[in-house]
């Protein structure tokens, strides 16, 4: 793989592990923010609680979603790292 072609995947990769993180952050805070209210004994919280579970399934969801277009960019670049190493070197 190239210099250029490397740097492009790791920016994608960089891309993809930070919008992860922020998709995983945004389903914690919904799963907290649920738990606290499943107990409160208000009617109204109770009924906040699940707009929080659907959020954290949703997030969890393209959580998902990320991380499979990770694994195929990883997947794909090492295909291209094999198939260069594989290629005789000219003289």
């Amino acid at each position: 793989m190239d210099p250029k072609q490397e740097q492009k995947m790791l920016k994608e990769v960089r891309e993809f592990l930070l919008q992860l993180a922020l998709e995983l952050e945004a389903s914690a805070a919904a799963a907290r923010k649920a738990a606290e209210l499943v107990y409160d004994r208000g009617e109204k919280a109770r009924q906040q609680t699940w707009p929080q579970v659907q959020q954290m399934y949703t997030r969890l969801s393209q959580a998902n979603l990320l991380l499979q277009n990770l694994k195929t960019t990883i997947d794909d670049a090492l295909k291209q790292e094999e198939n260069g190493q594989s290629q005789p070197t000219k003289k």
